[in-house]
């Protein structure tokens, strides 16, 4: 919107232009009028762009990103054996890299390319990422720091797309400790990962947080809705044959839980290992599902083998994403929820 005095000037720059009457019935009798009045156009034109620059950068380039989101996260190695690719072992923020994942474009969230079938998409696929970008880094709706980071000079693994080196001078925070929650298929020990914002918009309006102990009625609602996508379970000691068994309540745990202030839910829930056949996995590495229930009270699988990253307003329109981690077999990425859960956009990649 433009002040009072900013339209006046407007009015009075398509009106009071400088070709006096005589010279404008000159100019009609000649033809000439068509252009005078598309100088005088131009010139109203850069005067908004004078005013207001940002609504003439936006009606040059509609697709332009208001806002970018990305996560400062630590090396996923393809292998164990396998160092990191783009950040040198002598650099300070050495297995600290960062992955540029979405864009607000007009109303809805996109994700950067990250669907690419051979080296060469790959590698032509850097261009399709911005050169530097200058993040806030996000968490539990405050801003932690800030620093700036760039696009390398080539990619050679799939499981690099996306990523950005950090400034080497940047002052990196941490999260927690190296641990498997946030492990790649690896099940290599991680950080945290945190996530960035390219505009300072990280408070979380929708104040998510963890819920030590969750309500009796949103725990059946979510015990209900698991059991119509996993009825049962395979119970054998035997890797060739299964069988297949249905569960009690008292053998599915409550992993996560968390609660908005607008009456929103989000819980993770798996079946006790012990009772099943789980390949030797540990407890904490058996991928949980999770599920979202809405301020109606009505439950809705979102997903499994996920981690819940963080919560925040990062495009600034009154209402808070969610970004949760995934992880499977040779895959990796993340997923942002978005307008209370009823749209999302996924990044991912594999590792070969």
């Amino acid at each position: 919107m433009f002040t009072k005095s900013a339209r006046a000037k407007i009015i009075a720059a398509s009106t009071n232009h400088s070709v006096k009457p005589q010279s404008r019935q000159m100019a009609k009798e000649r033809g000439y009028m068509p252009f005078l009045n598309h100088h005088r156009l131009f010139f109203v034109a850069v005067l908004v762009c004078a005013i207001h620059p940002l609504s003439c950068l936006e009606a040059e380039d509609p697709n332009r990103p208001q806002v970018i989101i990305g996560v400062l996260e630590y090396y996923h190695p393809k292998s164990a054996e396998e160092p990191p690719n783009i950040v040198s072992d002598k650099n300070a923020t050495y297995k600290r890299q960062v992955r540029v994942l979405f864009k607000k474009v007009a109303n809805r969230w996109e994700a950067f390319e990250h669907n690419v079938q051979n080296t060469r998409e790959l590698s032509e696929s850097i261009r399709l990422y911005p050169e530097y970008v200058n993040w806030f880094v996000a968490f539990d709706g405050k801003t932690l720091s800030q620093f700036k980071s760039f696009r390398p000079q080539d990619v050679t693994s799939y499981s690099d797309i996306g990523l950005h080196v950090p400034d080497q001078n940047a002052n990196l925070p941490v999260i927690g400790k190296l641990s498997r929650e946030f492990s790649g298929w690896e099940l290599e020990p991680a950080l945290r990962p945190l996530v960035l914002v390219s505009e300072n918009h990280t408070s979380d309006p929708d104040h998510w947080k963890p819920v030590r102990s969750l309500d009796s009625r949103i725990t059946r609602l979510c015990f209900s809705e698991l059991r119509k996508i996993r009825p049962t379970v395979n119970v054998s000691t035997e890797e060739e044959h299964e069988i297949m068994k249905t569960y009690k309540d008292d053998v599915i745990l409550i992993n996560k839980s968390y609660a908005s202030s607008k009456g929103e839910y989000v819980v993770a829930l798996s079946i006790d290992p012990s009772f099943q056949h789980v390949n030797g996995m540990a407890k904490e590495e058996w991928p949980s599902d999770w599920f979202y229930v809405d301020k109606e009270k009505i439950a809705h699988a979102l997903g499994s083998g996920m981690r819940l990253v963080d919560a925040g307003d990062y495009d600034n329109d009154g209402t808070s994403e969610v970004v949760f981690w995934e992880s499977d077999y040779n895959k990796g990425g993340y997923i942002l929820f978005y307008n209370h859960f009823s749209a999302k956009e996924e990044f991912s990649w594999n590792y070969h």
